[in-house]
């Protein structure tokens, strides 16, 4: 299924990712990739406040949905970061990843207005876009 940006998508959350969440270069790989459901871009930037004042400086290796939940891989780790990361992982997993409503726990999560197989793929512009 076609992937759109959240600004292509009228139904999507338009919320913006902070453009301050550091993201590696990237290198032809996935690292550097940021691709976030639109509708966890709320959840993902409180991550990365937390993020933030937990460590300070830090730099996203890749970030996205991995079987129906958050996936966001950092460069620095501790049980600290781990559990912020966990706990917003466990938060994404009932957010509608098109418009941020509850959801039923699926892959991907999406509310009823955003059935799956029917409603695109829809992701925040990266921090750098």
């Amino acid at each position: 299924m076609r992937r759109l940006f959240a600004d292509e998508y009228s139904e999507a959350d338009q919320a913006s990712l902070d453009p301050t969440i550091p993201v590696v270069p990237r290198d032809g790989n996935r690292v550097g990739a940021v691709e976030i459901p639109a509708g966890w871009v709320g959840i993902v930037n409180q991550l990365h406040a937390d993020l933030t004042d937990a460590l300070g400086d830090y730099r996203v290796i890749s970030a996205g949905d991995k079987a129906g939940a958050l996936r966001y891989l950092v460069d620095r780790r501790s049980d600290a970061v781990d559990a912020l990361i966990a706990n917003a992982r466990e938060a994404t997993t009932q957010i509608c990843t098109i418009c941020g409503s509850t959801a039923t726990p699926a892959n991907p999560p999406r509310c009823e207005r955003h059935p799956r197989r029917s409603t695109p793929h829809v992701i925040a512009r990266p921090p750098a876009a």
